[in-house]
């Protein structure tokens, strides 16, 4: 007995956290990678997202069709999905490093004449590199990027740009 496959396109299944479920749809575009496949990656598309939650996690499955021509890819293989999810128009978002967890709270360190102010905001959609903020932050509101968590209101601090920093190393 044996068992025919054919690899020319392959499939990859992910998890998507319910957060992001209303925005990932068939036809979206992805970039896949494979620690054991080739190093520049594969171009995928989302074929199919699944109708049911995970009780337990509330995470959708989505399955991402990936042509093979070559036949790098092996089913089993762990991989790496990146969804290229649709732009928000006019968000405000802050690095990652801005916003703190305050007891399950998301904070951020606002600064305002020269004092620290700590305040709740509301998240939205997240990256590996920015956060968007959907309530408590305001277009030209001077957010810290770094070491505001934790200060006590209205303590007097010092803006340092990374370009003082650099320049400047006493700054």
């Amino acid at each position: 007995l044996a068992t025919l496959a054919d690899l020319t396109s392959v499939f990859a299944r992910v998890r998507v956290p319910s957060g992001y479920m209303m925005r990932v749809r068939e036809g979206l575009d992805a970039q896949v990678t494979c620690d054991a496949a080739s190093a520049t990656g594969f171009a995928g598309v989302v074929a199919r997202v699944g109708k049911e939650a995970d009780t337990s996690s509330g995470d959708v499955s989505a399955y991402i069709r990936i042509d093979n021509p070559e036949g790098a890819l092996r089913p089993g293989l762990g991989c790496h999905v990146l969804l290229a999810l649709s732009e928000i128009a006019d968000a405000i978002a802050v690095p990652t490093s801005a916003v703190a967890d305050r007891n399950g709270t998301a904070v951020v360190t606002l600064i305002r004449d020269g004092k620290a102010y700590e305040t709740e905001v509301e998240t939205g959609i997240r990256t590996s590199e920015v956060v968007q903020i959907t309530k408590g932050v305001s277009a030209g509101d001077v957010v810290a990027t770094e070491g505001g968590y934790g200060l006590p209101d209205a303590c007097p601090v010092q803006i340092v740009s990374d370009d003082n920093a650099e320049t400047k190393p006493n700054a």
